[in-house]
């Protein structure tokens, strides 16, 4: 599947910077991680990617791609939102992704795949009536940690994790990405 890393002189030309796009977040409670060999990274464009987040900023991305930071549209995200509340969110199974772009080898994002539920769609599509680029396919989930790439692959951790699907994970609030949650 494609994804904006595979474009960026699209973006370029259209004067968009993918990683200034705003982000709506469903802050949820955190999850208690084992000692793994957690990847860190060091370069400022990649500020998220520290390790446990889920320990200490668990969250699911609600819609990515605003054309302007989501604070700065809170009350127009909050006009759109209006009438909608979050329900928790259920954990189907843990999986991962390798890392897009420049830092393909050098991670995996293991996550908690969530269930789409028709109410957490709602929200979804009602962040979507305002301005956006989808830079990827939809898939809630939420972000547990970044673990270095090897050649086995994340087989081990996830088998540490292996306890998390069927869970549910309350939902706290709503991030706009005014503030950093890990």
């Amino acid at each position: 599947m494609t994804n904006s890393y595979d474009h960026p002189e699209v973006y370029k030309e259209l004067g968009v910077t993918i990683k200034d796009l705003g982000c709506v977040m469903l802050e949820v409670e955190n999850i208690e991680l084992p000692d793994l060999d957690w990847y860190y990274s060091d370069d400022p464009n990649f500020w998220w990617i520290k390790g446990p987040v889920g320990s200490k900023g668990a969250h699911c991305t609600l819609l990515y791609g605003l054309m302007q930071p989501a604070y700065t549209w809170s009350q127009h995200c909050d006009r759109v939102l209006d009438g909608w509340t979050p329900e928790p969110l259920e954990i189907e199974d843990v999986s991962y992704f390798d890392a897009p772009g420049p830092l393909r080898d050098e991670y995996y994002c293991i996550i908690g795949k969530v269930t789409v539920s028709d109410n957490l769609l709602e929200g979804h599509q009602r962040l979507e009536l305002l301005p956006h680029i989808n830079t990827f396919d939809y898939k809630p989930h939420v972000t547990l940690g970044y673990v270095k790439g090897n050649e086995e692959g994340p087989g081990e951790v996830l088998r540490q994790l292996d306890h998390l699907p069927g869970t549910y994970m309350p939902v706290k609030g709503i991030s706009y990405g005014d503030k950093k949650l890990v």
